[in-house]
């Protein structure tokens, strides 16, 4: 990945020497893999950035929900792991970064939207062991590595406590849950996060809000690192041409001369955010959208377009091994991004880096996104859950970055990159970098502590 034109090499990162170089093994349940190459290609770009500029060596352990090949027929239907999650192989490297998938039982397949609790604790439960064992297996046989980097408090987080502790690594914490959901947890959950803080020796937040949530659960802010978003300019630039900008449009089905908005998000936000991307088109004449993420929820997602009347300006781009990104983007004139927490954010800059106006979550951290033209806030968030009420308030927002005048349009996407280029991805790795360097010093004390807060909730009994 070159990322020269971001100014990444010889502005403030450096090379790490061959003595000091960072063995660093990261556990994160959401990173792209063969089938689903876009799935937190954010968190991948930065951590491939990291080794590749820093220096650091990396290996990356993403648990895939999903049984192989050989289970046996009664354990599928039981479990509902017949997915296409099962055909990725357990090992692969993308790029320079190796990639081990160990798998784990996904109980809440089949059980209603997020299943029961029982349903919910099996899992969570199956997924650390999955973790632990490709952990212990990987440090037997490289030995212990400077860190285990964990990307959030809930699954990942809860893992990798448990390998670090068992190998006496370091641990470090990336929170990417939202600041208001960080706020919420409660019960068992607000237990596992407190036992999770208090034995991470570093936590990063990416803002300042998700860092006062972290401090309102008890950590301690000396052991808050907060890492600046950046995004890689290099492969997420506008095109300038609008000649090249129509054959893009064509090449998705859309008219050149119609305005085409993308509709970005996934997982658990992801049928949600696209139904009020539905609803707000449904009072856009003018706008054609594209839904990026929908998954399964296609066919629930095209009738609830075609019960609005916009099925024929509706359309999915959902191919598994679509890897186009950053070209839809370019061709777009304005992004839906109504997903909270950083993810949120870090969609939002690739769009703006792109050209195109984004329409962002009222929750979502403004650090690195700013005010401008190019940006508007929606008035309701995907969680909110209430399509036909917010549709006119979102076409509003949409009808403000697709100016029908072609100088105002070519204005907005000028001051869209603007903003963009304020947060460059050399500001992930600068500061990625540093904190890795922190947590693993010698010096610092092995677990993180905490503030009584954090101290009593871990003391409550293991769920």
């Amino acid at each position: 990945m070159r990322l020269e034109n971001d100014g990444v090499v010889g502005q403030g990162v450096g090379r790490w020497g061959a003595s000091d170089s960072l063995s660093i093994l990261s556990i994160i349940k959401l990173w792209p893999n063969v089938l689903a190459p876009q799935r937190g290609s954010q968190t991948e770009h930065r951590l491939r950035a990291l080794q590749d500029l820093g220096g650091a060596r990396i290996r990356v352990i993403a648990p895939i929900a999903g049984a192989k090949d050989g289970v046996k027929r009664w354990r599928r239907q039981v479990f509902a792991q017949g997915s296409v999650d099962s055909a990725v192989p357990d090992l692969e490297k993308r790029a320079s970064i190796v990639v081990h998938h160990p798998r784990y039982t996904d109980y809440t397949r089949g059980a209603g939207a997020d299943g029961g609790w029982i349903e919910r604790e099996l899992t969570r439960r199956s997924y650390r062991a999955a973790v632990l064992r490709a952990a212990q297996r990987l440090i037997r046989r490289y030995g212990p590595f400077d860190l285990i980097d964990a990307h959030g408090l809930a699954f990942d987080g809860w893992a990798a406590r448990s390998a670090a502790m068992r190998s006496g690594c370091p641990l470090v914490v990336t929170a990417y849950d939202a600041a208001d959901r960080l706020r919420g947890l409660s019960g068992a959950a607000r237990t596992r996060a407190a036992r999770t803080i208090v034995d991470a020796r570093l936590l990063l937040a990416q803002g300042r809000m998700q860092a006062q949530a972290l401090t309102q659960l008890g950590a301690a802010e000396s052991r808050i690192a907060v890492i600046r978003p950046g995004v890689d300019l290099f492969r997420f630039k506008p095109e300038p041409e609008a000649a090249a900008r129509a054959r893009l449009k064509r090449s998705l089905g859309v008219a050149e001369t119609a305005p085409l908005a993308l509709s970005i998000a996934d997982g658990e936000q992801g049928d949600a955010h696209h139904r009020l991307a539905i609803a707000a088109i449904a009072e856009s004449p003018r706008i054609t959208l594209r839904i990026l993420g929908a998954g399964q929820a296609v066919e629930t997602l095209s009738a609830y377009a075609a019960r609005r009347g916009v099925a024929e300006r509706i359309g999915f781009l959902d191919d598994p091994t679509d890897i186009r990104a950053p070209e839809i983007m370019r061709a777009a004139d304005v992004a839906l991004v109504l997903a909270d927490g950083p993810g949120g954010r870090a969609v939002a800059l690739e769009c703006l880096a792109s050209g195109a106006g984004v329409v962002v979550s009222p929750l979502i951290e403004t650090e690195g996104v700013g005010e401008s033209p190019a940006v508007e806030v929606a008035p309701i968030s995907a969680f909110d859950g209430k399509p036909d009420l917010a549709g006119s308030l979102l076409a509003k927002r949409i009808a403000a970055l697709t100016p029908t005048d072609a100088q105002a349009a070519a204005a907005l996407r000028a001051s869209a990159r603007r903003v963009a280029e304020g947060s460059p991805l050399r500001h992930s790795v600068e500061d990625l970098a540093a904190a890795f360097r922190r947590a693993a010093h010698k010096g610092e004390p092995h677990r993180g502590g905490g503030a009584p807060a954090a101290l009593e909730a871990a003391a409550a009994p293991e769920r």
